[in-house]
């Protein structure tokens, strides 16, 4: 992986003129290899945390914001995000060399704050601008459009943009899901990992998100009702922190967070 690292750094400086799509079109290849060769998980999971790495630092996600005039790509975020955090769960649950896997909790944690951000700035962006027109579809259960007592609302995962560079929002609370049960596997672990402190404030952060993606499921357009709510939202700046209310509750549909997260959603 440090003679993998060399090569990107490499490809990636400036002087070398290699453009960064043409890298992440060879992580599909590398990751197939990886899946392979029994026994390289640990390797899988390294090149899932470069593939992800890049693709959150290229450019149609930095011009999110600025354009919508994207070109889709072979495969979504969450696609690989899935990919990825199935992986660690299996990698964290047969290695019993935990040492071996520190740069993997430290990776997991910035990849979830880069997700989180996009989510943020996604956020943002659809609070700005009005919602694409959606094409008339067979099934409203299939729909990210929804009524409440007569009022209708869209979620951010209908817009077209939205959903061939991140996903869907069914992989949203997939994602809620597979953090959760990450969480708890770092919590039965009773392992201080050198480098990294006790796990279970790993572990801590992996619920948080957890919670962050499940409230992200529900985000309506133009509305930015997770906004201040999010652990993200006040992680790096505590006074964007809003005291909760529960005002307008028969206004919206419900989402269920148990202790296993039971994440119920009936959009009919």
């Amino acid at each position: 992986m440090l003679e993998f690292d060399a090569a990107l750094s490499e490809l990636l400086s400036p002087a070398s003129g290699s453009a960064t799509d043409d890298i992440i079109a060879a992580f599909p290849r590398l990751s197939n290899s990886c899946a392979e060769n029994e026994g390289s998980d640990l390797i899988l999971l390294g090149v899932q945390e470069r593939w992800i790495d890049l693709i959150l630092n290229s450019k149609p996600f930095r011009c999110l914001k600025e354009s919508d005039d994207v070109d889709d790509p072979e495969f979504t975020l969450f696609d690989i995000v899935r990919a990825y955090l199935s992986n660690f769960e299996h990698v964290i649950s047969v290695n019993k060399d935990l040492n071996a896997t520190v740069t993997s909790f430290q990776a997991l944690e910035r990849i979830i704050d880069g997700i989180l951000k996009v989510l943020v700035q996604m956020r943002e962006t659809r609070q700005q601008k009005k919602s694409a027109r959606r094409k008339k579809r067979k099934s409203v259960a299939n729909t990210d459009t929804a009524e409440v007592d007569g009022k209708a609302f869209t979620l951010v995962w209908e817009d077209h943009t939205v959903t061939k560079l991140v996903g869907d929002r069914s992989d949203c609370v997939w994602i809620v899901e597979q953090l959760w049960n990450i969480g708890n596997q770092l919590m039965s672990v009773s392992f201080v990992a050198s480098g990294v402190g006790d796990l279970r404030g790993v572990a801590a952060n992996v619920f948080a998100a957890s919670h962050d993606f499940c409230l992200m499921s529900d985000e309506e357009v133009g509305q930015s009702l997770s906004k201040g709510f999010l652990d993200f939202d006040i992680k790096f700046d505590p006074t964007k922190s809003v005291l909760p209310s529960f005002g307008q509750t028969t206004e919206r549909l419900s989402c269920d967070i148990s202790s296993e997260v039971s994440v119920s959603f009936h959009l009919s």
